[in-house]
């Protein structure tokens, strides 16, 4: 899988599976993909929860930064113990009144966890990420393994190559056709 972002909401993902090419990706008004294992390899707009996941997912700096622009509230729930460190627990509230809870490492004040109610059309479910394996990348933290646990199942990403500031036409993020 290889991630593009650009600021402020640019987004795109190239993914391989079994052999498959797939497209994820929101142009900053769009989100579209590619995905011949549902049937065509024509780009397509995306809509319902999933568009709604795949824009939030390309907000480049996250809920957290600027959450009162964005009409969003936080709360500090507590300092909490997460696999024997000590972790900030914030709860965010969106403006749509969807709840986000962070975990921020006490020391680092790193994101160790976050866990949001998720819909990618089949209906609620609680997902849980966790960061880890922090590496300095051009003076940036960046966790190289981030492991989400879902009703699905399991998934474990591991980070090979992280670069930042790589020139990317906006035309990469639009639909083909479009």
């Amino acid at each position: 899988m290889t991630m593009v972002s650009k600021q402020p909401n640019l987004m795109r993902q190239d993914m391989s599976f079994q052999g498959v090419s797939i497209v994820q990706a929101f142009d900053g008004t769009t989100a579209w993909g590619i995905n011949p294992m549902m049937g065509s390899s024509d780009a397509a707009e995306i809509q319902g929860p999933m568009a709604e996941a795949l824009k939030e997912q390309a907000d480049f700096f996250g809920s957290l930064v600027d959450y009162k622009t964005k009409g969003s509230t936080v709360e500090l729930v507590g300092t909490e113990d997460l696999n024997g460190r000590k972790v900030h627990h914030i709860k965010l509230t969106k403006k749509d009144k969807k709840v986000q809870h962070y975990y921020l490492d006490a020391e680092t004040t790193l994101e160790a966890k976050v866990v949001v109610e998720a819909d990618m059309g089949t209906g609620p479910m609680t997902v849980e990420t966790l960061l880890s394996n922090y590496q300095t990348v051009e003076g940036l933290p960046v966790p190289m393994t981030i492991t989400q646990n879902a009703p699905t199942g399991q998934v474990v990403i591991t980070v090979e190559k992280v670069e930042f500031n790589v020139p990317v036409d906006d035309a990469f993020f639009k639909m083909p056709g479009k």
